[in-house]
């Protein structure tokens, strides 16, 4: 048993674990205003003081708490300060989101982004400071040996919440993987046992959280020409001749778009959908219904729909239908993606089809 799979073990017997998992974030910002409103001297000198360089703090006592207010997940107030929590367990911290939260509230505010896991981007710079599980674990620690023998109860509570915590701390920073070395294995036994305990979310999340941002600093490396971008699904006419790389969980999966557009109403891509590489031209206007021919001609010309690190035979769908389609307006066809494709093998797969994919209108209009 490794070291992973025996602290899933000990995760199982946590009882607040096990209520955790109906609604992970917001169980967390339940339990921390529950703290805050329990023991507001005691938990506000210490939130505090893990504060006090970035606030002067002129009373330490929480005066009340907020849940689920206007988009923030918590609030906690001092006499003339307020905390601003955004809460990340299941995902991984939006710059862009931090940053329009923060303009939607009062600049005087301290921003704390409460994450297991620190994000690839310095939170500073957009006035956010950052508060980890295990700090939090920390100051819990402290406020249990502050309470007395008469709390024993709320003691255990706060013992089994530090010890489960810390654990989701250590199995989270362990998902980080190695680009060189480590394969594009992510649906493999360890998959399997995070689902088991209902965490295969966050496992999948962090996985292809770091996953866009090795493509994202992979392409901006080799394609100078071009502007590389990451976020959410964009509009596609203010974003063309530049490649966008978003990230969705679907249905238990991780599913990455590369998007690239030199036309009007229409885009070609790439997406990696679980374990398959997908080909896709989605199509909109005039152009939806001219999809099909489009897809028909770069195809036959190897100009897209086809995989040259596969036999033609190996790619899908197969018997004798041309193409997958998702709705109306997408078109696709695939190819597995060995369990044996190291990360870096992949990203040198995805530079060679953005290359492709800038090419596709020049020669796709040659005879």
């Amino acid at each position: 048993m490794n070291e992973n799979h025996r602290l899933i073990e000990e995760l199982k017997k946590s009882p607040l674990f096990n209520m955790s998992l109906s609604s992970k974030e917001l169980f967390h910002s339940n339990f921390i205003a529950w703290v805050s409103e329990t023991y507001p001297l005691k938990f506000g000198k210490l939130l505090s003081d893990y504060f006090v360089e970035k606030n002067k703090f002129v009373s330490t006592e929480i005066k009340c708490v907020h849940r689920e207010s206007r988009n923030l997940d918590l609030i906690i107030e001092f006499e003339s300060s307020k905390l601003i929590i955004e809460n990340k367990v299941k995902s991984v911290p939006d710059r862009q989101q931090l940053i329009d939260y923060k303009n939607k509230s009062n600049p005087n505010d301290l921003f704390v982004l409460l994450t297991l896991i620190r994000p690839p981007f310095d939170t500073t710079e957009i006035g956010w400071e950052i508060l980890t599980y295990r700090d939090l674990g920390v100051i819990l620690d402290n406020l249990k040996n502050l309470l007395s023998d008469n709390d024993s109860y709320n003691k255990s509570l706060l013992n089994d919440y530090v010890f489960f915590i810390n654990n989701l701390t250590c199995i989270t920073e362990s998902l980080k993987f190695d680009t060189e070395t480590d394969c594009y294995n992510f649906y493999n036994s360890d998959y399997g046992i995070y689902k088991e305990i209902r965490l295969h979310d966050l496992y999948i999340k962090y996985k292809y959280t770091q996953l866009v941002s090795e493509i994202h600093s992979f392409l901006q490396s080799k394609r100078e020409n071009i502007e590389v971008l990451k976020g959410t699904r964009y509009s596609h006419e203010n974003h063309k001749n530049k490649i966008v790389i978003s990230f969705n969980f679907v249905n238990g999966k991780g599913v990455i778009n590369i998007d690239y557009s030199n036309e009007n109403e229409i885009i070609y891509g790439i997406m990696l959908d679980g374990i398959r590489y997908n080909h896709y031209l989605y199509a909109w206007g005039k152009k939806e219904k001219e999809k099909k021919n489009i897809a028909n001609n770069l195809r036959q010309k190897k100009l897209w729909f086809s995989f040259d690190f596969i036999p033609e035979n190996e790619s899908y769908p197969k018997k004798g239908k041309d193409f997958n389609k998702f709705g109306n307006s997408m078109i696709y066809r695939s190819a597995k993606i060995k369990s044996s494709t190291t990360i870096k093998e992949l990203l040198n797969r995805i530079n060679t089809d953005t290359i492709r994919l800038q090419n596709i209108k020049t020669n796709a209009n040659k005879v």
